[in-house]
């Protein structure tokens, strides 16, 4: 424990204070695909045009230098990532997610990388298992080869009333469900939904929002973040 030097007899737990904070009100170094799909803008992160496409959507930070010039933790680590709001759902019943990620790389959701993600279906009807974590040892997200995936089932659904706290962490280098994804109702407080899943990845210093970039469909859904994103590494909340 820590003590609280305004008053040395309330104490709070080590790590609670995080190690970087991204603040969501300027331009952090963001960079994007130079369309309208997926962008900063001052206090938030905008997707408008979520898209299942064959162009690739990204919204990618590299905070290698922020960390102190290394890289995530190889043991442990949380990214708090914000409040994530759904606006608009698309109008065909599957086939569109968002990956919410900590990866070893800026790439496209079909290339190889390390990585832990989130990913939310923007689809027209909620559905068991249209939020799911993704987890990627060299592999991708589109294919079965080093790619682990555990959904929610019906635990949580992305739905148009979706506003959620979504929480990413590592807390060992391997073993069983060294990986987790924790979802909540508000600001890292009540617990809705987690799961866990076991996967080796190393090498990370991106936060990064992508698409499914292996084919095309119509379905558009919509989503921002706000807030600021927070980072424990070597350590956790």
């Amino acid at each position: 424990m820590s003590l609280n030097l305004v008053n040395p007899y309330m104490k709070f737990a080590a790590g609670a204070t995080p190690d970087v904070t991204i603040s969501l009100a300027t331009d952090a170094g963001w960079y994007d695909n130079g369309s309208a799909d997926m962008y900063w803008s001052a206090n938030k992160l905008n997707f408008p045009y979520i898209r299942r496409s064959t162009t690739a959507q990204y919204l990618v930070l590299d905070v290698y230098t922020l960390l102190g010039s290394v890289n995530f933790d190889a043991t442990e680590w949380t990214v708090r990532f914000g409040q994530l709001e759904t606006l608009s759902l698309g109008s065909l019943p599957k086939g569109t997610p968002l990956f919410m990620c900590v990866s070893n790389g800026d790439s496209d959701s079909g290339t190889l990388q390390d990585a832990l993600a989130l990913s939310l279906d923007y689809s027209s009807t909620p559905y068991s298992n249209n939020i799911s974590v993704y987890a990627t040892d060299n592999g991708s997200f589109e294919t079965g080869v080093g790619r682990v995936v555990q959904g929610f089932s019906t635990d949580i659904e992305n739905t148009a009333a979706f506003d959620h706290y979504i929480e990413l962490k590592k807390t060992s280098e391997s073993g069983t469900d060294n990986l987790t994804v924790n979802i909540y109702e508000d600001e890292y407080v009540t617990l809705t939904a987690t799961r866990s899943v076991t996967q080796t990845i190393e090498n990370l210093h991106y936060l990064k929002f992508i698409n499914d970039s292996e084919q095309n469909n119509a379905n558009v859904g919509a989503a921002e973040i706000t807030g600021s994103i927070q980072i424990w590494n070597g350590s956790s909340p």
